[in-house]
C-alpha cells in the first residue's frame, strides 16, 4: 500500500491551499489510497476540539488521516538568528520553522505503507499521479535536484558560511558538499530508508549544524545524499509528459506536466 503525505500548520495561511491540493490529488490526480495531513500543537484545537471546523469537514470528504507529531522546538536557534542574522539567505531560518517537521516523514510510523510520496501543500496537479506512484525507488529516496536544469550550484550553497563561519568549517570537514543536492517540494521514497534512527538522526543534524539557509531541506541533503548516497533524481519525464519541476520551463505549459509547484505564466 502507498501513501500521500502532505503537512499544514496554520488554517489562516495555509488552509485554502491545502484542501485544493488535497482535491486535486483525489480528482485531478485520481489517487483513491490514503493520504496522511501531519500538523503540529498549532492545529491541536482546530483538529481535536473543534467540531464545527470546517477545515476538518473538508478533509474527512476527502478521506484524509489526521496524524500528530509533537512540535519540534527552535526557538533557541530562531532567536539566535535574530541577534546575529545570516548574511544571506531568505529568513526562513526565522520564519519557516515549521519547516522542520518534514523530518516526521521519516518516523517509524510511516512504516505500516509501502511507499510514502511526500507533496507540498499548494502544489498544483494537473495529471493523474500514478506515473510517479509507480516509479521504482525500492531503498532510495527519489526527488527533483534543486539545482535543474543548469546544474550551476552545489550543497555547500545551503549553509550559511559567513555568520557561522566556525561552524560551516566542521560541517565542511565532516561532509561532502561539493555534490548535488534534492529539493524537498515532493519526496517519493521506499519506507525501507526509515530505521529507528532516521529522525533522530536528522533532528540531530539540524542541531549540530544549525546553519542551513533552507531549514529541513539542507539537513536532509546532508543524510541521505552525503552521507547515506540514497538519493536518486525522480525520473524529469517520458516520451508524453514532464512529470515534475518547480514551474514551467520555457516553452512548456502547465499541461505538459503531472504536478507543478507553482505556476509560474498562468
Amino acid at each position: 500500500m502507498n501513501c500521500v503525505v502532505l503537512m499544514c500548520n496554520n488554517v489562516e495561511k495555509y488552509i485554502k491551499d491545502t484542501i485544493r491540493t488535497i482535491q486535486e490529488i483525489r480528482t485531478i490526480g485520481d489517487f483513491q489510497n490514503d493520504i496522511v495531513l501531519m500538523y503540529d500543537d498549532e492545529l491541536v484545537y482546530e483538529f481535536e476540539t473543534n467540531e464545527s471546523s470546517n477545515f476538518k469537514n473538508e478533509l474527512k470528504k476527502n478521506n484524509v488521516i489526521l496524524k500528530y507529531f509533537p512540535k519540534i522546538n527552535r526557538t533557541k536557534y530562531v532567536n539566535m538568528f535574530i541577534e546575529k542574522p545570516f548574511i544571506e539567505g531568505d529568513k526562513r531560518e526565522i520564519t519557516k520553522s515549521f519547516q522542520f517537521h518534514k523530518f516526521y516523514l521519516f518516523n517509524e510510523y510511516f512504516k505500516k505503507w509501502n511507499k510514502i510520496f511526500y507533496i507540498d501543500a499548494g502544489m498544483h496537479i494537473f495529471k493523474p499521479i500514478k506515473k510517479i506512484m509507480d516509479l521504482d525507488c525500492s531503498y532510495k529516496l527519489l526527488a527533483h535536484s534543486d539545482t535543474y536544469p543548469y546544474y550551476k550550484n552545489k550543497l555547500d550553497c545551503q549553509f550559511e558560511k559567513k555568520s557561522y563561519h566556525e561552524i560551516y568549517d566542521k560541517l565542511k570537514k565532516n561532509f561532502d558538499l561539493n555534490i548535488d543536492f534534492f529539493q524537498t517540494t515532493i519526496l517519493l521514497f521506499d519506507t525501507n530508508i526509515i530505521t529507528t534512527n532516521t529522525f533522530d538522526n536528522l533532528v540531530e543534524l539540524s542541531e549540530k549544524y544549525f546553519i542551513s539557509k533552507t531549514n529541513e531541506q539542507g539537513i536532509m541533503n546532508l543524510l541521505f545524499v552525503s552521507k547515506l548516497k540514497i538519493w536518486k533524481q525522480i525520473q524529469i519525464r517520458d516520451a508524453d509528459t514532464f512529470y515534475y519541476d518547480f514551474w514551467e520551463r520555457p516553452k512548456c505549459k502547465k499541461d505538459n506536466y503531472i504536478m507543478l509547484k507553482r505556476i509560474r505564466f498562468g
